[in-house]
């Protein structure tokens, strides 16, 4: 029974939908980083933010010292190292206070290390199902984002107030357990 092609979406005699539906979706490679954030409940603009950063597609300075855009590249947040997502999130002192903090507060007894490590670690923790494996996951993505928006503060609104990593780390702590 070949009707127009659809004989190869038949199984046992009649249509199927499941056979269609792999047909379409192919042989697509997974991502790695899914799970980190479909899986994961925090805000929306967070998991936006994560997803950037991930994929290495944030305005970082560095980035756009490439493109000719700006000619500082140096970490506006401590100033020591320039500007990358790998510096940005974890090695720059102040976002290391930060993460420092939210591990403590989840009993990790371990120090921040660069962010391709602890995204790592985030891909490993989207395994798990316990709480503080998922907690883990909206703690990483808050606390991308939290930095990320206090970075562009102190860069645009060349706002200079220096709000310290304990402050921004009970905003985040807010945000995760709304």
């Amino acid at each position: 029974m070949s009707a127009g092609g659809w004989d190869k979406f038949m199984k046992n005699g009649s249509f199927s939908i499941k056979e269609m539906y792999k047909h379409l979706q192919s042989d697509l490679e997974k991502v790695s980083w899914s799970r980190v954030l479909c899986q994961n409940q925090a805000s929306p603009r967070s998991l936006f933010t994560t997803w950037l950063a991930v994929n290495n597609r944030l305005p970082t300075r560095d980035r756009l010292a490439v493109w000719g855009i700006v000619a500082i590249v140096n970490c506006c947040l401590c100033n020591a190292a320039p500007e990358s997502v790998e510096h940005l999130f974890f090695q720059c002192d102040f976002s290391a206070q930060i993460w420092s903090m939210a591990l403590k507060a989840l009993q990790f007894n371990r120090n921040p290390s660069p962010f391709s490590n602890e995204l790592a670690w985030a891909f490993k923790s989207a395994k798990r199902r316990f709480a503080k494996h998922q907690l883990f996951l909206m703690y990483f993505a808050e606390s991308l984002y939290a930095i990320w928006l206090y970075r562009n503060d102190q860069i645009f609104n060349q706002n200079h107030i220096n709000m310290t990593a304990a402050v921004l780390f009970r905003e985040i702590s807010f945000k995760v357990a709304c």
